[in-house]
Order: structure tokens, then C-alpha cells, then sequence
């Protein structure tokens, strides 16, 4: 049985054992419905989480946990006399609720139970009469569902075209607008006026391309209609995507705002008060307001974070205005749009994609993601919103810090298609994420920036990769600079129309090896920091319908690589690609196999953890042979994402979500000798190879944080370089010492801490 779900407060801590949330808040919320006989309640349909309820208009909302109903909402339709009864959209089917959303049974026609609908619609006089419809067909039942009929908008035999949205006149219900997926062909627009029965085209003049949105009759004279669509495709030359007609759809005037973001818009709502007053929400430029009936427009985005919206609805009895946007969940304005608040309080549905630590004691998190940059900073458990430069256009996809300079951090903004591309691409921060700087000169201004991978000779010896796609210029880059300049370093990976590169990763002990991926599958690997490159033999048994999600290499080992994806599951190879081996064992998975999120353990390498589609977290604790879950206080449902562990302490792991915003748990060490051991009693200070020829790998650990100073001196003693110098956080540490410019003899590497000295010899032969 369903049930209401208040989430986690945000005062919850990570438990022991179990995982916990606290945001970031926020969703991609594609409907809102604003129940009839109470303005205080509301319901919204998200794309990755189902269904959200408030009873105090938004400041606290509650999960509709269902097993019955599909979790990817499309819109939501209330009874107007009898509120307790609630229809549901979804991409599986349509539902229904006679108990406020308590319980929910699919009603969907015979046979369509698994089908998506789209667009619903009750009769204002007769709710009993409900029409629906989606990508295949479209249906009408005159018994609140127990019944259904098919009805076509094409009789005599043209394309029957999927269906967006319904609108029915409250004035006479017979009439009925009907918007469809495709005006590019002229029929976007449909119009009946015997309820439902027989349609004609009613798209006349109007713009002739796009996809539908919505479909709204003014109440106060129902021969004005508003016709609004998208089409991202024809951005570059222009277009309409706000129509209007004063004589119910014979003809049609454009009233498209001027937008610098995407071309379309895919929502419109009439002041209740006033039908002059327009607000329309868009995918690019935030909300735009018109009190004029839609013949001038201003944007009113003040308070948002995002500008890509998706719904709005307005109370009619206070004027609160209700936005729905993607990623960033519901805002809410009581003063006619002059700004907007987030209220999105306990809704956990936010889509994250990677995660960066401030390397101090203890380290601060943040996460990026659809909705922009978040921190959590030592101590407290919620999220804080991080202001950056980055336009409310664009998406975040990756975060990296500097690991010898802990205040420097990295971050990639992605758009496809671009939107304003003077702000697209790579950005610098030094001062621990509070002010940032675009540093994109010599990068493509279009596409995505997917992976920040760097690779570290020395804290004066830098260099950092981007992975780079949906471009004409798709590839991999790299900056020795901290960004100031960009090269393009894809010296034999395929051209840049099909280098499409998703993934970068670099080997954590062997700063000259590189591993990247690409959409289609090809695994290339550089031995000489990105100079150039060569395909393995990856074997891509997703064949063109799979790709990596993940790659990985061992601490301590950089032939050793870990890779996860969509169709196989995991593989690994230990001689840097030339052979792999799958180890998904007994990882229960779908039928086709969708694993991500792969961490290794950086105590104990055989204890990894992923991320399985409709499975939650698994652990395995012998390298993969056996898996087991580790799913407690988990919304298993839908958590695809990245994992990380918290710098110097293994016990604490993140998930970050793609579609379920962040999780993290504590685990309790059990002393097994399978997991995480403890922490060294003492410095220790090897280098491997040594003797070696050009340059060597120092490999340390410190049983607590502090400062520390890493040098290299002569067989005089006399200083020569200085490789590090900075807190470091407790545990097991790597750092490359480049000795080309440096004459054969003996050395001595010196780390200096607060409890004293270690020295190891090194011996450099060329």
C-alpha cells in the first residue's frame, strides 16, 4: 500500500549503515496541479521522482511513495468538485486516485496499460467526460476512465500525430483544442467542437515548425487562444513559438518574445485577475511577463537560479504564481513575478553529476549538476547554492579541485545546443569557489565539457584534460596554464566529428598515463600525458547501443583499470588494455546491463562499489568476484550516478545522483580484514622505480593531517625542489618527482611533518 513519505529534515546526519539525504533540493518538475477546493494544497509531476505534496502552498513537501504508479510523471488533472479525486500522466500509463493521493491503480485502456500518455483533460462541467492521449494514439472515456474509445485526429488517413496537450472551453465544453508534436508539418494544432468526436486542423497561418507545448483559452473571452511550441532545431535562423488568435483559431498572429537561449517556450498561464497579464515560461530565458496581452514582453527571473523552465500555474485566490523548472525543482512568486523563491524543501529528485572536495580538515563537498553549483560546508548537513559565472543558461557537469593548491578549483559548463557560447566552457577559482573566472580561450564555443581529469609531475608541473563532445571540434584538450590557453591534444584518436570523448581519467601514481572513452564505445589510452594516443581492444559488448559510464584506475597500480557502462556491466583490465576480463558477476542487473558509479577503495582496492540502474548501491570485497547490496534507507528505484569517498576517510561515501540528488552513509568498520584498514601508526616514505631514469613516483602515508613539506636534496643536503608544501589529509599519498633537468647521482627526498622527519634515497641513472 502507498503511503506519505515526509523525507529527511535537515538536521539528519549520515546514520550508521544507512543512507541519508538532505538535498539539494529540487526537481524537474513537469506539471502542477493546484487543488479546487483548497489553494494551499498542490500537487507536482516530476520527471524522476514521481509525485510531490504540500499542504501549506509549498514550504514543505511530501513523496507520494507508490509501487503502483510510474515514477516519470507527465501532467496531473484534479476533479473540480470532488478534489480527493486525482488522474495522473506518466510515461507508463494512466492513473488515477480516489483517496488525495494516497492509493493509485492504472486505468489506462485495455492493452496501453504500459503506454505513455502525455496530455489529459477533464470537462469542467462534466469531469466524468475525460480525454487523453500520447506518442500512438489518443482516447475519450465519458465514465471517469472505467471505459475508453479511441478517437483520431486525422480521419481521412493522414499522419496521426502524437498528442501534447488538451484545452476545453469552460464556456462550451464541446469545443476542445488539441495540440500535437508536429507543426512542422502544418497539423499542430486541432480543434473539435462536438467534444471530441471529429477534429479539423485549425493551424492555418500559423508557424509552420516546431514541436507542441500548450494550448490555453482565455476564460474571459474564449475566442482568444494561445498556441505555444519549441524547436530547438531552427533556433540558428529564428522562428515563432507564441501564437495568438482572437477568433478561435481561424487565424493567428505571433507574439514570440525576443530570447538569447533556446528558441521555445513550454508554458503559458493568464492572470486570473487581469487577462492582459501573460506569464510564459521557456527554455533558455527564465520567465517572461507581458501586460499587454502578449504584444510586448519583459523577463521577470529575479531570485531564479535556472532560466530552462518546464509549467506555471497561478492561484486564482491569492495570485502566488507556481514555476516549474528542470533540475532546480518549484519556485514560487506573491508579488506578480518581481522575483521568485525556491521552495523546493525535502523534494529529492535534483540531477547531480559530480562531486569535488575542498582538501581542508574536514574537507567541504560540492556538487554540480542541471541546476547549478551547491556546497556543504564541515558541519552542517544542508546544501548551500554557490553563485558562480557560469549563465543560468547552461548546466554544470564536472567539479575538480587542485590537489597542492586546495583553494584552486575547476569547473565545466555544458550546453548542446549553445546558447550565449561567450560563456560556455572551462572556469578558475581561487578562492575556494566564491568568485570564478572563464578561462576558455582556444576551446569551442559549443558543445559539452563532460570530464576535468589533471595530471600532476609536481605543484609547478600541471597539466589539465577536458573531454569534449556534440561538437564540430569534439575531442580531447588540455591547458598547462590552469586554463589561461587551451591545445587540442588528440593525436590519434578519430577525427573530431567522431571523437566524441565522454570520459577522461588519469592514473593516480603514473601522471603520463591518460585512459578516455568516447560515445561509441572505443577505449584509447596515452602513455605520454596525452601526447598521443591508441585504441585497445575494449570489447563494447553494448555494441552501438551501449557506452561507458565510468573509468577507474587502481591506486596503486596504472596498468590496472576498472571501466562501467551501459550494456555490460564491468570489465577490467591489468595490462592497460590489452586484455579485459568482466567481473559483474553476480551483480543483479536489468537485462540489459546498466552499471555506474565505480569507486575502489583507496585502503583496500579489493573493496569497490557501483551504482546499478533499478538496483541501488553493491559492494564487493574481493575485486569484483562477489557483490553484495548496500542499499538500506536507499530510494533504490532510480540512482544511476558517481560515488565518492570523503579524502582521508573511507568510512564516508557519496552517491551522487543523476536523477535522486545526493546520498551518503557511514559505514561502521568491522574490523574484517576485507574492509578499510586502519590508518598507518607512523610516516612512511617509499619511490618506485628506483633507481630510476627521468622521473619517479614518492609514495607516502600520514597517520593524521597537518602540514607537511616534501623536498628534494642533493647529496649535500642542499635543497633542489621543493614538491610540495600545504596540508594534507591522513592516509596513503602519491606525488611525482620529474627529475629530467637533474644529472645522475644520489638523492634524497625529505618529508618534513609535525612529528618530525622522513627520508628516502632515491638514485637517478640515466
Amino acid at each position: 500500500m502507498a503511503v506519505l513519505m515526509l523525507l529527511q529534515n535537515k538536521n539528519a546526519k549520515p546514520g550508521e549503515n544507512i543512507w541519508t539525504s538532505n538535498g539539494p533540493y529540487g526537481a524537474s518538475v513537469k506539471t502542477i496541479a493546484i487543488n479546487p477546493a483548497d489553494h494551499l494544497k498542490l500537487f507536482i509531476g516530476t520527471i524522476h521522482n514521481g509525485i510531490y505534496k504540500t499542504s501549506d502552498a509549498g514550504e514543505h513537501w511530501m513523496h507520494i511513495d507508490s509501487d503502483s504508479l510510474d515514477f516519470v510523471q507527465r501532467q496531473i488533472a484534479i476533479h473540480p468538485f470532488g478534489p480527493d479525486t486525482i488522474y495522473a500522466t506518466t510515461v507508463r500509463g494512466a492513473y488515477k486516485s480516489i483517496d488525495g493521493g494516497l492509493s493509485w491503480r492504472n486505468i489506462s485502456p485495455p492493452g496501453r496499460e504500459r503506454q505513455e500518455f502525455r496530455a489529459i483533460a477533464l470537462d469542467p462541467v462534466n469531469p466524468n467526460i475525460i480525454l487523453t492521449g500520447g506518442p500512438f494514439d489518443r482516447w475519450k472515456s465519458t465514465d471517469s476512465g472505467q471505459n475508453w474509445y479511441r478517437f483520431s485526429i486525422d480521419p481521412e488517413g493522414g499522419m496521426d500525430f502524437p498528442i501534447e496537450a488538451l484545452a476545453i472551453n469552460p464556456e462550451s465544453t464541446n469545443i476542445v483544442y488539441l495540440l500535437t508534436s508536429s507543426a512542422e508539418f502544418g497539423k499542430g494544432i486541432y480543434k473539435s467542437t462536438d467534444g471530441g468526436e471529429t477534429w479539423f486542423n485549425t493551424h492555418n497561418n500559423s508557424d509552420s515548425s516546431g514541436f507542441g507545448e500548450d494550448v490555453v483559452i482565455d476564460p474571459s473571452n474564449t475566442n482568444i487562444i494561445y498556441y505555444v511550441r519549441v524547436d530547438a532545431f531552427r533556433q540558428s535562423i529564428g522562428g515563432h513559438f507564441v501564437s495568438k488568435s482572437t477568433d478561435a483559431g481561424l487565424s493567428w498572429t505571433d507574439i514570440s518574445p525576443i530570447v538569447q537561449g533556446e528558441w521555445g517556450a513550454r508554458s503559458l498561464v493568464i492572470s486570473p485577475s487581469n487577462s492582459d497579464i501573460l506569464y510564459l515560461a521557456t527554455m533558455g530565458d527564465g520567465v517572461f511577463k507581458s501586460t499587454d496581452a502578449g504584444f510586448s514582453w519583459s523577463t521577470v527571473n529575479s531570485g531564479l537560479n535556472k532560466y530552462n523552465c518546464i509549467d506555471l500555474e497561478i492561484d486564482s485566490i491569492d495570485g502566488s504564481i507556481y514555476l516549474g523548472t528542470v533540475g532546480d525543482g518549484i519556485y514560487k512568486s506573491t508579488n506578480n513575478g518581481a522575483s521568485w523563491r525556491k521552495i523546493s524543501y525535502n523534494i529529492l529528485a535534483q540531477p547531480c553529476t559530480a562531486m569535488a572536495f575542498l582538501l581542508q580538515t574536514p574537507p567541504t563537498a560540492f556538487v554540480v549538476g542541471g541546476s547549478g553549483c551547491y556546497r556543504q560546508t564541515p558541519g552542517d548537513s544542508t546544501w548551500e547554492y554557490v553563485a558562480t559565472a557560469v549563465s543560468p543558461r547552461y548546466n554544470l557537469s564536472d567539479i575538480s579541485t587542485d590537489r597542492f593548491l586546495p583553494q584552486n578549483m575547476y569547473l565545466t559548463s555544458a550546453l548542446f545546443p549553445s546558447y550565449d557560447s561567450d560563456t560556455l566552457g572551462f572556469y578558475l577559482s581561487t578562492d575556494s569557489g566564491q568568485s570564478w573566472n572563464l578561462r576558455s580561450n582556444g576551446l569551442p564555443l559549443d558543445g559539452i565539457y563532460e570530464g576535468i581529469a589533471i595530471s600532476y609531475i609536481s605543484p609547478s608541473d600541471k597539466r589539465i584534460f577536458l573531454a569534449h563532445n556534440n561538437s564540430m571540434l569534439s575531442g580531447i584538450y588540455c591547458s598547462d596554464n590552469d586554463g589561461q590557453s587551451w591545445s587540442y591534444c588528440g593525436n590519434g584518436l578519430p577525427p573530431p566529428l567522431e571523437a566524441q570523448i565522454n570520459i577522461i581519467a588519469v592514473a593516480p601514481n603514473s601522471p603520463n598515463i591518460i585512459a578516455a572513452s568516447d560515445y561509441f564505445n572505443n577505449f584509447f589510452i596515452s602513455t605520454n600525458r596525452g601526447d598521443s594516443w591508441s585504441q585497445t581492444n575494449f570489447p563494447s559488448p553494448g555494441g552501438s547501443n551501449g557506452f561507458i559510464y565510468e573509468i577507474v584506475f587502481d591506486p596503486y597500480d596504472s596498468l590496472h583499470i576498472f571501466v562501467s557502462g551501459s550494456g555490460y556491466g564491468i570489465f577490467e583490465t591489468t595490462d592497460l588494455g590489452n586484455s579485459w576480463e568482466e567481473i559483474t558477476h553476480d551483480l543483479p542487473v536489468l537485462s540489459y546491463p546498466d552499471v555506474d558509479g565505480l569507486a575502489i577503495n583507496p585502503l583496500n582496492t579489493l573493496n569497490m562499489f557501483v551504482a546499478s540502474l533499478g538496483y541501488g548501491v553493491y559492494q564487493t570485497h574481493d575485486g569484483g568476484q562477489t557483490w553484495e547490496p548496500l542499499n538500506v534507507g536507499l530510494d533504490s528505484a532510480y540512482c544511476p550516478g558517481k560515488m565518492y569517498f570523503v579524502p582521508g576517510d573511507t568510512t564516508r561515501l557519496y552517491l551522487v545522483s543523476y536523477g535522486r540528488s545526493v546520498w551518503s552513509i557511514h559505514r561502521t568498520l568491522t574490523g574484517v580484514e576485507d574492509d578499510a584498514p586502519p590508518l598507518p601508526e607512523g610516516v612512511s616514505l617509499s619511490a618506485y622505480p628506483n633507481p630510476f631514469n627521468s622521473s619517479t613516483t614518492l609514495n607516502y602515508s600520514l597517520p593524521k593531517a597537518g602540514h607537511i613539506t616534501i623536498t628534494i636534496c642533493n647529496i649535500l643536503g642542499q635543497s633542489v625542489a621543493t614538491l610540495y608544501s600545504g596540508i594534507q589529509n591522513a592516509g596513503p599519498h602519491s606525488l611525482a618527482w620529474d627529475a629530467t633537468p637533474f644529472s645522475s647521482g644520489l638523492y634524497f627526498a625529505r618529508l618534513n611533518h609535525a612529528d618530525g622527519v622522513k627520508v628516502a634515497k632515491l638514485l637517478l641513472l640515466k
